[in-house]
């Protein structure tokens, strides 16, 4: 008989996140869900840096929102959980530095981690669901969540690709290109006959400024527009004169600047 997985135990229940939650979940408008939702982020994220102590009931309580409907807001629910994944990693770099040689040394904090990492565990199953949604914020902020989450990266970057050539809207495409970028640079991996600088390069040259920009800033803050095997040559001039022309208008969705 197979062992049942156990969580990491969680810190004692905070009442706020039950208020919290409620407010998501009851919120008949925008505001008040994109402020109940921002503090549930602040409840996870210390500083806007790290995951907190109540990040993995954050994290746990939001996915229980999303997997049962019970907001009408996804998208909203989806920028909480980006967030928190972003913040991963923190506690466990910075142990890693002082403790040398790549040892990482227990702590409350690296628990934290990898109990919210416990807690998104098959969470990429129903965020699938939401590349259908009909409101094109809801799939944006699905393909960006999918690819910090994925299980099935192979699978999912053929899907990512074939529901962006799909997509009408300029920001959902922008958001499903990153996604497409994202996910493949995170798991070396690569799908079809043409190569993923050439797929950067298309997405530089798309018909749309949004999503010429969105990909071009995916790039600004990184290397690896200059790396052969993540950018490339033609990758770098394009990103260059992309951002030199100017910025685009509406960028971002709501949901992403919580």
């Amino acid at each position: 008989m197979k062992p049942r997985h156990r969580r990491a135990a969680l810190p004692r229940h905070d009442p706020e996140l039950d208020r919290l939650s409620a407010a998501l979940a009851a919120a008949q408008e925008r505001e008040v869900a994109r402020s109940a939702a921002f503090g549930l982020l602040e409840l996870a994220v210390e500083d806007a840096v790290a995951v907190g102590p109540a990040a993995p009931q954050v994290t746990r309580e939001v996915r229980r929102l999303v997997e049962t409907g019970e907001t009408p807001w996804p998208a909203d629910a989806f920028g909480v959980l980006i967030e928190i994944v972003n913040a991963l990693g923190v506690w466990r770099r910075a142990r890693e530095q002082v403790s040398g040689h790549g040892r990482t040394v227990y702590d409350p904090q690296v628990g934290g981690e990898t109990a919210v990492g416990d807690e998104l565990a098959g969470l990429d199953a129903p965020v699938r669901e939401h590349l259908v949604h009909d409101l094109p914020e809801v799939r944006a902020l699905a393909a960006l969540l999918l690819a910090r989450i994925s299980s099935q990266p192979g699978s999912d970057l053929d899907l990512l690709r074939m529901v962006l050539a799909e997509e009408s809207e300029d920001r959902t495409r922008a958001c499903l290109a990153e996604a497409v970028l994202r996910l493949s640079l995170a798991h070396g991996i690569w799908a079809g006959a043409d190569t993923r600088a050439a797929f950067a390069v298309s997405m530089l040259r798309d018909r749309s400024r949004v999503v010429q920009v969105r990909v071009a800033r995916y790039f600004q803050p990184t290397e690896e527009a200059t790396d052969p095997h993540r950018g490339g040559p033609e990758v770098v001039p394009l990103v260059a004169d992309t951002l030199a022309a100017g910025p685009a208008d509406r960028v971002r969705w709501p949901a992403e600047d919580l």
